[in-house]
This record gives C-alpha cells, sequence and structure tokens, in this order.
C-alpha cells in the first residue's frame, strides 16, 4: 500500500503545481475550505495520476492531469494513520491517453482511496476526539469535505468515503475501525447520518442509510437518527458543505443542531432481515429467478423462500413471518434486468445487470518478471513478434474488459515451455482463465 508518509516525500509541494493549484483552491473554496483550513487539516495536493500510479504499482495508459487533494487520516486517538483518500479534481488542463489507452473510453471517478484495502473513515485533525463529553451527537457525513465543514463550525464529524463506506465485505469489516472505536455506550454519544439530499429521493442512499442505522445499534447498542438536507433553490440536490456556503454558518448550525428534535431510525427484527436480503440476493427480471449477489447463483422461488433462505423468519403479531416471501412482494427488492459478464465494471448496477465477473485472481504489485521475459525470449526469437506479444497479453489486463481480435496460437513439440508460459496468465485470471482439453 502506498502510505501517506510516501505521498509527502514523492510528490511536489502544492505551490510547484502551476497551473491547476489556483482551480483546486478555488474549487475548496467553494465547499467552504479557505487556505488557512487546507493547512489546519494537513491537505496535500498532488497530481492525480502520478498518485493513482504510484497506488496501483503499474503505469496507466490515461493522461491524467487532474489535481488530487489527499486527506490524511487519523484515529480516535489522534494518532495518524498509514491510509488516506483523496477528491480528485479537474483543474482545467484536459484529459489524453495514448497508444492502446486512446481506443477505451474511460468514466473518470471523484473519489480515490488506496486501491485492495480495507475502508476508514475520516476524522479530521482540527477535533480532539478526547474532549467528546457524555451525550454529544457524532455527525456521519458521507465524504470528507462534507466532515472538514461541520468540523470548521465545532462539530463532532466523520466522514465516510462513499455512503458505503462503513463496511467492506471483501474485507470482512461490518464497521470501520474509527466508528467502532469511538466510546458510544460509554459516553451515551449519539449517532447522526447526515447525507446529502438525494436521500429523499434516491433507494439506494435510503437503503445505505438503514443498513448502517442497523450496524450502528448492532455493534454499539446505539440508535441512529437522520437528519435530511433540502435541495437547493434550484432543485439541485445539496450536500451539507453546499448548504454551509449556500445558506451561511448560522444555518449550518441550526441544521447540525435540529438532531436533538429528530425521531431515532427504528430498525425491527423484520427489517433487520429485509436489509441482509437487500445485501445477499437480487431478483434477475429476463430469468424469473433469483440470484446470489456475491455468487451469481441462481434459485427458484421455492428453493429460496423455502430451503435456501428458510431461516430468515421473524414473529408477527399473530404469525411466524416468512421475510423471503414477503420480500419478493416488496416494490423495494433489489432487481436486475439479466447476468453479464463486465470485466472491470460494477458488481452490480441495479435495475440493469448483476456482474458474474468477481475479480482477478491475483492482486497487481511490483515485481521481478524477468524469468518469464526470459522464457519468451527464448520461445520467440523475433523481437518485434515478442514485443507484440507482450502487449497482446498486457493490454486486456490495462483495459479490463476490451475485447481482443485476435489470438496466439504456440505450437511445438512438448517439453518446449508453452504451458510455463501461459501458467503464470491463468493464475492472474484466477476463476476467468479457462484451460479448454482436447
Amino acid at each position: 500500500m502506498l502510505r501517506y508518509s510516501d505521498i509527502e516525500l514523492s510528490m511536489p509541494a502544492a505551490g510547484d503545481l502551476t497551473p491547476g493549484i489556483d482551480q483546486v483552491y478555488e474549487y475548496l473554496a467553494k465547499r467552504g475550505i479557505d487556505r488557512q483550513q487546507i493547512d489546519d487539516l494537513g491537505l496535500w495536493v498532488v497530481p492525480a495520476g502520478a498518485l493513482i500510479q504510484k497506488a496501483r504499482g503499474a503505469p496507466s495508459s490515461v493522461h491524467d492531469t487532474r489535481l488530487a487533494v489527499v486527506f490524511p487520516h487519523y484515529g480516535v486517538n489522534g494518532q495518524p494513520i498509514d491510509w488516506w483518500s483523496a477528491r480528485l479534481v479537474d483543474a482545467g488542463m484536459g484529459m489524453g491517453a495514448g497508444g492502446f489507452g486512446a481506443l477505451v473510453e474511460r468514466k473518470m471517478g471523484k473519489m480515490f482511496c488506496p486501491p485492495n484495502e480495507p475502508p476508514h473513515a475520516y476524522l479530521p485533525r482540527t477535533l480532539d476526539w478526547a474532549q467528546l463529553s457524555r451525550g454529544d451527537y457524532v455527525y456521519i457525513h458521507e465524504s470528507c469535505i462534507k466532515a472538514a465543514a461541520g468540523a470548521r463550525l465545532g462539530y463532532w464529524s466523520v466522514g465516510l468515503n462513499g455512503v458505503r463506506g462503513w463496511s467492506s465485505r471483501k474485507h470482512g469489516l461490518a464497521l470501520v475501525d474509527e466508528l467502532r472505536s469511538l466510546p458510544w455506550k460509554a459516553l451515551d454519544l449519539q449517532p447522526v447520518i447526515v447525507f446529502d439530499s438525494n436521500a429523499a429521493d434516491n433507494w439506494d442512499v435510503q437503503h445505505a442509510i438503514q443498513s448502517l442505522a442497523c450496524k450502528l445499534e448492532e455493534v454499539t447498542g446505539q440508535r441512529t437518527r437522520h437528519i435530511l438536507l433540502p435541495r437547493g433553490d434550484d432543485g439541485t440536490h445539496w450536500g451539507f458543505d453546499d448548504y454551509c456556503v449556500a445558506l451561511g454558518d448560522d444555518a449550518a448550525r441550526a441544521y447540525l443542531d435540529s438532531a436533538a428534535g429528530s425521531p431515532e431510525l427504528e430498525v425491527s427484527a423484520f427489517e433487520r432481515l429485509r436489509l441482509e436480503l437487500q445485501r445477499e440476493v437480487v431478483v434477475v427480471r429476463s430469468l424469473g429467478r433469483i440470484a446470489e449477489q456475491d455468487t451469481g447463483t441462481l434459485m427458484s422461488r421455492g428453493t429460496f423462500c423455502d430451503v435456501n433462505y428458510a431461516h430468515y423468519v421473524c414473529e408477527g403479531d399473530d404469525r411466524t413471518i416468512n421475510v423471503p416471501r414477503v420480500w419478493l412482494t416488496d416494490s423495494r427488492r433489489v432487481e436486475v434486468e439479466e447476468l453479464r459478464y463486465v470485466p472491470g465494471a460494477e458488481p452490480m448496477v441495479p435495475g440493469e445487470f448483476l456482474n458474474l465477473w468477481r475479480g482477478m485472481g491475483l492482486e497487481p504489485e511490483q515485481g521481478d518478471v524477468s524469468p518469464w521475459l526470459e522464457l519468451l525470449e527464448r520461445q520467440v526469437p523475433d523481437e518485434g513478434l515478442r514485443r507484440w506479444i507482450i502487449q497482446w497479453v498486457a493490454y486486456p489486463l490495462q483495459n479490463l474488459g476490451a475485447k481482443m481480435n485476435s489470438y496466439v496460437h504456440l505450437y511445438g513439440p512438448p517439453g518446449t515451455g508453452k504451458n510455463a508460459l501461459l501458467a503464470p496468465l491463468l493464475r492472474v485470471y484466477g476463476r476467468n482463465g479457462v484451460v479448454i482439453g482436447k
């Protein structure tokens, strides 16, 4: 993992990033973060392309000219942890790609975190978390910038990296350490979720709020409140940082203080099981089947309700409720149109598809590939052809999902190293690589 200390040592200072740095300062100012707060929070501005390449340990075919605002992360004890997150800002210098990369259209994200690492929450270093008092409200925002806005006003504010940045099924993490480590029970702290105004009509955000409230109650024993941000006057969605800048600090403080009068989110036994099903399964409309989100395994309605998930039951007023059956009739159930195999894409796009691609067999890291290159040189003496084969191998790895219009046919007597040349590639692709027998 690229540590925050490595970023400081290997990247240029903000003053050296010209042109573009003024656009970053303007971007942050529009979100309530001025030059002084940049220093107070310890933010670091670096070239986004260089940061992403170092973090991934591999070069990119995209010429990324954005700048990255890097947020250092701290533990509840105020000590820095070697983890960071970055907001990627278009500094008006354009994007570009060369070589094979120019053939692939990309959607550039706004956030970047250390890849393949479990998530962390952001605790602004301007707050002394040792000074928490009994009954204090702790406001949970969906980004670092929004938490920084709350901290500037003097409120205990935690930033997630996205509405689901509080957990990771991949890493077996039910709740990030920073939230888990707060003295919820000892000080009777009151959690308050402050996500963007699209929580009013975005079902996925609503589900994330309910899931987080459920997990906080399970882990900390505390009931959660949620306060809904309004939209802007022109109907655009607001985050808390937008609210602060548009209406001023006094209005923002009054909004956060309104949490005291908001009701606690109720999470019943039925609702817990329903939320669990939302995370576990999905209806595939084109097949008329239910699929497990993790594996893509298909089930009939009967197998789903009466066999595989028959234990998802709870007691109602006068009967036992089979939650899977009720879930199937719920208009909020997770649905997709079809199953697809789309390397590099999201695991699922609700309403569209469940992705059967589940990642590569190995995670990329720096290493010595000279033995493989020496074997290739022995088998393919022609330098031009050898270079073409290396590019043929590299391109689909650098551009997941790219469809190749050519193939490599290796032939020769037994024992010449054909399988040895391909074996490392099969390990890289994992279950995505298939050996077709005679």
